[in-house]
């Protein structure tokens, strides 16, 4: 067909690449089933199609109401009875509850589209048309003559609000790279929006800038039609807004001839990623169908516009040596590591694993005896096979990478549960010691997982994953019930965060299928007196029993960990322990008994999260930020200690401000959301 650039695409989906005959990108007025779940070549008037979520965009409170498929849309029958006649005449649609959350969830999006391009200056681009309202699509009208007929009205509808989600994603990139520090202020303060919705939605596949999204075919070889038309050529001015910075894959299409007819856009030629004559020359050397030259990318430092990253070819130059290497075995940069995944540079799963089971070893052989029995509890449960919920262990996916590299990335539980079933019971690692889960095909790579496990072989229903149904029948943006409290002793500091804080959430639907690990009952936390000895104290039980150190009382040790009817094991150390804690001189303690003291700590491990401690004259706060953070999102002080080492034991910050405070929600934990 002629040269492509793939900018954090896949190579091997140039094997078999469409012709744009053959998935031709939508118009503003239509849309053909499909159209949003596979790349396209991208029709210049609607460039945000780009920036389509990739997997299942309708995951999280704002969006579970659109998460609906043929076989579990409410659609309900009507008797309906015709002007002048007394025979009832049957109609089926939806049910006017979920309607009335897609009425509410449309206005909304359409209110803060409409406010950040105002924001913008508003016109997106010359040449940019907006989309078709998926009320358009009559998911309100009540009348269709069949079940079937109703079906397709609402997915169809469904889908209307993916390019509707996709235009508010292209004003994120572009107002952050406009006004970073002060647009959302702006929003807020014009929509009159309360600051969850715009926290949801940068949670959401709307705002989440680190899923991978769907990408597109930029055809670079089509010419304006007279010199004043701005198509097609003008999707250019998004291009340094993309170029290396998201997870969007682009595949240029610089055409078959060279020179080449039409100029490449001026974003590409400064990065330096377009073919030149060697380039060209290398690629025809090659043998096959479909070749490819691997590029890499480095940053350059520019004095107008700082640090530019520049694409440059890894050939040598040379001839291609003989005999001629296939595309697989080409050799490509590592890719970096995700900052504290724990992987090292360049290091596969393999010797990630066995690098871990030689730690383990080490580890094992100061284990307690409670140590030991909690970690053996652990994998009995995680030996279940089951997606872990929220207080569950955390989850990593090595994800294949350019060059066939496999990169270690922590998933939130939510989207674990989604890819779950994407591996086989090989592809699962359960690690005790850290209590985390390793998913990744090269564990086992000649196994695939059964598709029928998640997928319900219906092709009007690729991509999607099964709907859940919210837990009540509150609107697509719920106000939370109060939360009961716990009892967990608290260090009174002034105002609970329930009454701070205007809403909770629910636990999320994947959760509730897993009783083992959460009550059913939405936003109680299961009281556990073994985990709050561990995470608040970092107790761990000594080998060796502590016959003559000092011990608190059984009563008040019942009293400290929150539970009044808990009978402390008569050998447990716990005693002494909580009494050098209430003396405040943990030096003579023994070192065994706490990670603080524990010279072989998890502590030290990087938590990602930085905790400063504000000193006052009668009190301690201690002020709470996850280091990769929102600048806008809010501090979290806590007055007690015990919680502050909470959170940074139970690892709340690898899921955001928003999970620490709903985890500290549901604690009773008492807490202040500062900005």
């Amino acid at each position: 067909m002629g040269v492509f650039g793939v900018h954090f695409g896949d190579p091997r989906f140039l094997l078999e690449i469409p012709g744009p005959e053959h998935a031709t990108a939508p118009d503003a007025y239509s849309f053909r089933k499909g159209d949003f779940k596979r790349p396209l070549w991208i029709n210049p008037h609607l460039p945000y199609l780009l920036l389509l979520p990739r997997d299942n965009a309708f995951h999280g409170p704002l969006f579970h109401c659109l998460n609906v498929d043929k076989h579990n849309v409410p659609v309900e029958k009507l008797n309906v009875v015709a002007p002048g006649s007394f025979d009832y005449d049957i109609r089926w649609g939806l049910t006017k509850d979920l309607i009335d959350k897609w009425l509410h969830l449309e206005s909304l999006l359409r209110m803060t589209l409409r406010v950040m391009i105002d924001l913008y200056g508003g016109c997106i681009a010359e040449g940019v048309y907006g989309f078709l309202s998926p009320i358009s699509y009559c998911y309100t009208e009540r009348n269709a003559r069949s079940r079937s007929a109703a079906v397709e009205i609402a997915l169809r509808s469904r889908d209307a609000f993916l390019p509707l989600m996709a235009q508010i994603t292209l004003m994120f990139i572009l107002l952050d790279a406009r006004d970073p520090n002060h647009w959302r202020d702006r929003l807020q303060g014009r929509t009159k929006l309360h600051w969850h919705w715009m926290t949801d939605l940068e949670c959401s596949a709307v705002g989440d800038m680190f899923i991978d999204r769907l990408g597109g075919i930029i055809d670079l070889t089509l010419a304006k039609k007279h010199a004043d038309h701005y198509l097609p050529r003008h999707i250019c001015w998004l291009l340094p807004h993309l170029l290396g910075k998201h997870r969007v894959p682009l595949y240029f299409f610089y055409g078959k001839d060279f020179p080449f007819k039409e100029p490449i856009p001026d974003p590409l030629l400064a990065a330096g990623f377009w073919p030149d004559a060697d380039e060209l020359e290398y690629l025809r050397s090659l043998d096959g169908r479909v070749v490819f030259s691997p590029w890499s990318v480095s940053q350059s430092c520019s004095s107008n516009s700082g640090a530019e990253r520049v694409y440059t070819s890894l050939r040598n130059g040379a001839p291609p040596p003989s005999p001629r290497l296939a595309p697989s075995v080409l050799a490509a940069p590592f890719p970096a590591v995700e900052p504290g995944s724990d992987q090292k540079e360049g290091e596969d799963v393999h010797a990630f694993m066995e690098r871990r089971r030689l730690h383990n070893e080490k580890r094992a052989q100061h284990e307690s005896t409670g140590a030991r029995t909690a970690r053996l509890a652990r994998e009995a449960h995680a030996s279940k096979g089951a997606s872990p919920g929220k207080k569950g262990a955390r989850v990593f996916i090595w994800d294949e990478e350019d060059g066939g590299f496999f990169i270690r990335h922590v998933y939130n539980h939510i989207k674990a549960a989604e890819c779950w079933d994407e591996f086989t019971p090989a592809q699962h690692i359960y690690d005790s010691f850290s209590n985390q889960w390793d998913l990744c095909t090269a564990l086992a790579p000649d196994e695939d997982a059964d598709p029928e496990s998640y997928d319900d072989g219906d092709d009007d229903n690729d991509d999607f994953f099964p709907f859940h149904p919210p837990n009540s029948a509150t609107d697509a943006i719920p106000s939370i019930p109060d939360v009961p409290g716990c009892d967990t002793l608290e260090e009174e500091t002034g105002e609970r965060s329930t009454q701070v804080l205007e809403r909770a959430y629910d636990l999320d639907p994947h959760d509730q299928d897993r009783g083992a690990d959460v009550e059913t009952l939405s936003g109680w936390q299961k009281h556990d007196t073994e985990s709050t000895i561990s995470l608040r104290f970092g107790f761990a039980e000594p080998i060796s029993p502590q016959q003559t150190q000092p011990k608190l009382q059984s009563k008040a040790c019942a009293w400290t960990v929150g539970d009044e009817m808990w009978a402390v094991p008569e050998t447990s150390a716990l005693p002494t322990l909580l009494h050098y804690i209430l003396q405040g001189d943990l030096t003579a303690a023994p070192a065994n008994l706490c990670d603080l003291t524990s010279p072989d700590s998890d502590l030290d491990r990087d938590w990602s999260i930085d905790v400063n401690i504000l000193r006052q004259q009668d009190k301690t706060l201690y002020e709470i930020r996850p280091r990769d953070s929102e600048a806008l999102s809010p501090l979290i002080l806590v007055g007690s200690t015990a919680t502050a080492l909470q959170i940074i034991r139970s690892g709340w910050a690898q899921d955001g401000v928003d999970y620490i405070i709903r985890s500290l929600v549901k604690l009773g934990a008492v807490f202040h959301p500062s900005w």
